[in-house]
């Protein structure tokens, strides 16, 4: 999207009310939907939140303001995606797609506690469509062995290999029939068009975690499971890293101090791999790579690594090299910035960078 002195005002919130959980259920992995709350009335959610576990989102949500110029409406009607029953799952749900006016884009869908009744139009917002941007999308969850006649599947925003120079993601998420990508997309809020303004955190007393509502941990960030690990579905704070932890099926984000605070992806933290590396923990979601090839004496890269990171080479076997993405030895150095497969790009992994050059034979 073009920039423009038209800005939407926005705000994160920490305030979430639980809607459902697949507590009961045979699902392989846990669920849970959330409803963005805002103590103003003139700020609204974009959408519900879905977290990979039992427990309130450990990221914020967008609340966006309509403040009556026409740069957010309400969804025209709502389109029933699918519901829970026959699932062993202890509550019910029905989730919903809201249906934009025309030439409006709604960021995410909603969840209804109930089989009957419909979400009410006025509690949520979507967006003029010259202020979001296409983002990009991994699977969140999958109704595996639910029980429920028909399946349905989870899509977030990841926005791997991004910064608020592209877009914000607003936390809410995409449900679909089937396990299939969806064919639509998900948008980022553009970020030359907004204007953020404070974060609502849950200043009340304890009480209101008996009414269901419930507030995020400030040192928490957002780390989700997909293929085996670990990735990072919410962008850290500036300066902050996250940390994410694999337990069983399950991923736990927590901010803490960047390995290296002069690092690219400590001062512009998003959720690819460069920035989950700054965090030090479980980053094996993520399906950036390198390689490195056996040469007599040594290894050599034989794929780079992405940018602003560098290629780890090993041995995997006596006659054999394989190469991981780490960290930069020197943050700042170009050949960190910009990685290629030379010995020195090499070293800047701190692995067997040593091999033996072929010399040609010369005849006598």
């Amino acid at each position: 999207a073009d920039c423009s002195v038209e800005l939407l005002l926005i705000k994160f919130t920490t305030n979430f009310e639980a809607i459902w959980d697949d507590e009961g259920s045979d699902a392989g992995g846990n669920l849970s939907i959330w409803r963005p709350t805002s103590r103003e009335a003139d700020f609204f959610p974009v959408g519900d939140t879905a977290v990979t576990s039992h427990e309130s989102p450990d990221h914020a949500a967008v609340l966006v303001e309509d403040d009556g110029t026409g740069l957010v409406k309400p969804p025209r009607k709502f389109r029933k995606i699918w519901s829970d029953k026959g699932s062993s799952a202890h509550r019910p749900v029905t989730i919903y797609e809201m249906i934009p006016p025309s030439n409006y884009i709604c960021l995410g869908d909603v969840a209804m506690k109930s089989y009957k009744r419909s979400p009410d139009r006025n509690m949520y917002r979507c967006i003029r469509m010259d202020l979001v941007d296409k983002g990009d999308i991994f699977n969140l969850w999958k109704s595996k062995h639910f029980g429920t006649k028909k399946d349905v599947s989870f899509w977030i925003l990841k926005e791997r290999n991004s910064t608020m120079a592209k877009g914000l993601s607003t936390g809410a998420f995409l449900a679909v029939k089937g396990f299939d990508q969806p064919v639509n997309n998900m948008y980022l809020l553009s970020a030359c068009k907004i204007n953020l303004t404070d974060t609502e955190t849950n200043n009340e007393d304890d009480q209101d975690h008996h009414n269901g509502h419930h507030h995020h941990d400030p040192d928490a960030c957002n780390c989700v499971y997909q293929a085996g690990g670990c990735m990072i579905a919410a962008t850290p704070p500036p300066n902050m890293a996250c940390h994410c932890t694999l337990n069983g099926m399950n991923c736990v984000g927590g901010i803490r101090d960047c390995a290296q605070p002069k690092a690219f992806f400590c001062k512009n933290p998003d959720t690819s791999l460069g920035t989950c590396l700054q965090g030090g923990g479980n980053c094996n979601a993520y399906s950036e790579s390198c390689d490195c090839k056996y040469h007599p004496g040594g290894c050599k890269i034989s794929r780079s690594s992405i940018a602003y990171t560098a290629c780890k080479c090993q041995y995997t076997s006596a006659w054999s090299c394989g190469g991981n993405i780490v960290m930069c030895k020197d943050a700042t150095s170009e050949n960190c910035i910009k990685p290629d497969t030379s010995k020195e790009s090499c070293l800047q992994g701190n692995g067997v960078c040593e091999y033996k050059k072929k010399i040609n034979s010369a005849q006598p």
